[in-house]
């Protein structure tokens, strides 16, 4: 998900729960992920798991998607 957002958004900074993160100082644009929320659920087989994504903009959250895939 990482290198999505960069490639397409090269000038925002990205804060990434996997140690990913990439830090830009075009600064206004952020974006938040966590590509695995409930990781322990994830590895013991329970179906209470997601993905999150947020935007904010200028300190203000924009937008935000969980997807549950289970």
């Amino acid at each position: 998900m990482v290198e999505r957002l960069a490639a397409a958004f090269p000038r925002d900074s990205i804060v990434a729960e996997e140690g990913t993160s990439v830090a830009r100082d075009a600064g206004a644009r952020v974006w938040y992920v966590d590509p695995l929320d409930g990781t322990t659920n994830f590895a013991h087989g329970f179906p209470l798991f997601s993905v999150a994504l947020g935007l904010s903009v200028d300190r203000r959250p924009l937008l935000g998607v969980v997807e549950a895939p289970a």
